[in-house]
């Protein structure tokens, strides 16, 4: 008498012995290659944003839920760390004006620091982290627990109601989050050089700042945010809404997003600095 030996290696097995019969669940099944990645993204991306107008008019409780999640959830980490960023690019340029004999002058260096380059970085690293992680996790446990083929069944568009939903409260809340940022990381230099280390009196810094800021580095700054904000939570949504398995499959799937967050929010960065920064007379120092 002979007992049918389960193939476990293809995920079938034999008559009556007890096996789920079903393919094994393979990890999550990304684009082969990063131009592949790139465009999957890019193309998910586009729908998402055709059913914008669709998630305004049906979705609006989930998209107010979104946004007051985003705002609660993130803005106190965010200005925390561009506080704390903020401070360390004070005592740098402090250092920096030190060696020069220039103290009086300690702020120019600020603007370079502060608006420029660092804060807008953090600002990207922190979303990569912070909401980026939290959007892929969330959207993966629905979709691996079925619930939005549930949706689908019922009839609700689900790129409506999780994308599209999540990527318009990102772009209405996530802005004025970066402009907080920005001024909350100018204050954590102006805190160390001028309140906590005396380096110059505080209207001789605020003098000193707004003479070597330019209002165009604002915009600058702000439009490098913008794209760091559509990239980081149209890649996080991406990673979440086509994740396949199971929990391990959903945090291999937020484990990936944050990578390759953390890599394209420097790519930007590096990027917009050398366009933006690269040529001209940048700093007004006769």
């Amino acid at each position: 008498m002979s007992t049918a030996t389960p193939d476990r290696s293809t995920g079938t097995a034999g008559p009556d012995d007890g096996y789920d019969d079903r393919p094994i669940q393979r990890p999550t099944a990304a684009p082969e290659g990063f131009l592949e990645t790139g465009g999957a993204i890019a193309a998910l991306t586009w729908e998402a944003l055709k059913e914008i107008p669709h998630a305004g008019r049906h979705h609006l409780p989930e998209l107010v839920r979104q946004a007051g999640s985003l705002a609660v959830g993130s803005l106190g980490v965010i200005l925390m760390i561009s506080l704390l960023s903020g401070g360390e690019c004070g005592v740098q340029c402090e250092i920096i004006s030190r060696q020069f004999g220039a103290q009086a002058i300690v702020a120019s260096p600020v603007v370079l620091c502060t608006i420029r380059i660092i804060s807008v970085l953090v600002f990207g690293y922190v979303i990569a982290a912070k909401i980026g992680c939290a959007l892929t996790a969330e959207i993966g446990a629905m979709k691996v627990h079925a619930e939005v083929d549930a949706m689908e069944s019922m009839g609700v568009r689900s790129i409506a109601f999780l994308l599209s939903s999540r990527l318009l409260a990102a772009l209405i809340v996530l802005p004025v989050v970066l402009i907080l940022s920005l001024a909350v990381s100018v204050l954590g230099a102006f805190l160390v050089t001028a309140v906590l280390h005396h380096t110059v009196s505080a209207g001789a810094w605020i003098h000193t700042f707004f003479t070597f800021l330019d209002g165009a580095d604002i915009l600058k700054a702000f439009g490098t945010g913008l794209v760091m904000i559509v990239a980081v939570v149209s890649t996080a949504l991406y990673f979440g809404y086509t994740v396949r398995g199971g929990p391990i499959e959903v945090g291999i799937a937020t484990a990936r997003s944050m990578a390759v967050n953390v890599v394209m929010v420097t790519c930007i960065t590096t990027i917009a600095t050398l366009v933006l920064y690269g040529t001209g007379n940048q700093l007004p120092i006769a």
